[in-house]
């Protein structure tokens, strides 16, 4: 990875599958200044798709990751708040965001945004936020960087994919459990989070290192082309700024 990231301080909000895959390639690529947000309980339901074990039934989530991902590099130095990002009437965040050059949003859900929206920034920062929909099948992100952050083309751009997908969604009748993306519950594989994870660190490393200032809202879609699997196609992009 890129020397200028490895130096950089990263805070990731969400530690379910998405999450933890994204850490995961983070350290595994050199990445050592992590702090993980979560506060979930990590349970049966999550071992499909997680990285994490039968023996962290039980544990906290962003506990037992800490601990798999410093086993990871000798040189890792990963850390844990164990809370739910929170703004006050002040538009004060629970969480000193401002230690952070890179903040990386996992849970998909539009709360954490919100607080993004309205934070107190008093230095630039890169913020990321990664999210699938049902099966995976789709890959919503939005980069940008700076110290005042709007998601409203974000949304507007994702809207018409997110609306297909709640269509289809009841189709789907198989037992699943919420892993933190835009539609609460989903039937994913683990390769699907896999390669969406991947294919987000790409994106946001290519974005660090073009050193861009727009803001860039993009949407992937796993292909297949006469029965043959191509991964992640880009299929809508918005650039801002």
């Amino acid at each position: 990875m890129n020397d200028f990231l490895l130096r950089k301080k990263m805070l990731l909000v969400g530690a379910g599958c998405v999450g933890a895959s994204v850490a995961e390639i983070l350290v595994r690529s050199g990445i050592y200044n992590l702090t993980v947000v979560d506060s979930d309980i990590f349970e049966v339901g999550n071992l499909s798709r997680h990285v994490l074990n039968v023996g962290n039934i039980g544990e906290l989530k962003e506990l037992s990751l800490c601990s798999y991902l410093n086993s990871l590099n000798p040189h890792a130095n990963v850390e844990v708040i164990n809370d739910t990002l929170t703004i006050d009437e002040e538009f004060k965040t629970n969480i000193a965001l401002d230690k952070y050059d890179i903040i990386i949003d996992c849970t998909g859900e539009n709360s954490v945004l919100d607080v993004f929206q309205k934070a107190d920034f008093r230095k630039s920062h890169i913020i990321a936020s990664i999210s699938v929909g049902l099966g995976a099948k789709h890959l919503y992100m939005t980069i940008m960087s700076g110290t005042t952050f709007y998601f409203n083309s974000f949304y507007k751009l994702i809207s018409p994919y997110i609306q297909s997908e709640r269509d289809l969604f009841d189709d789907y009748n198989l037992p699943r459990n919420g892993i933190g993306c835009w539609h609460p519950t989903f039937p994913a594989r683990s390769d699907d989070v896999w390669l969406a994870a991947a294919t987000a660190v790409k994106a946001i490393e290519n974005y660090i290192i073009t050193k861009s200032e727009k803001t860039l809202s993009i949407v992937y879609e796993q292909r297949e082309n006469d029965g043959i699997f191509e991964g992640y196609i880009l299929v809508d992009k918005k650039e801002d700024g």
